[in-house]
């Protein structure tokens, strides 16, 4: 039983899809506003206050490692040990 209520506890984390259904909208229309990409300008300032105010609302965190993915970027530095 205890593991029952660990899980319906246990939050999932919260996505750009999970973003977008909040606010009824496609999840390339929030990534344009998020990215504050030139498609965003085309958008009402209503519909990015809203997208802005569900980032804050759900706390919409990146996922770092699905961005290095698609950025083809990882920021890893290696370092080697002196012989």
């Amino acid at each position: 039983m205890k593991a029952r209520k660990r899980n319906e506890t246990k939050q999932s984390a919260v996505t750009l899809k999970t973003v977008a259904e909040h606010v009824g909208l496609t999840p390339g229309t929030v990534s344009a506003v998020l990215n504050d990409s030139p498609a965003s300008r085309s958008f009402p300032e209503h519909t990015k206050n809203r997208i802005l105010a569900a980032v804050r609302e759900l706390n919409y965190r990146p996922n770092f490692f699905a961005r290095s993915l698609r950025v083809k970027r990882t920021y890893t530095i290696v370092v080697s040990p002196r012989r």
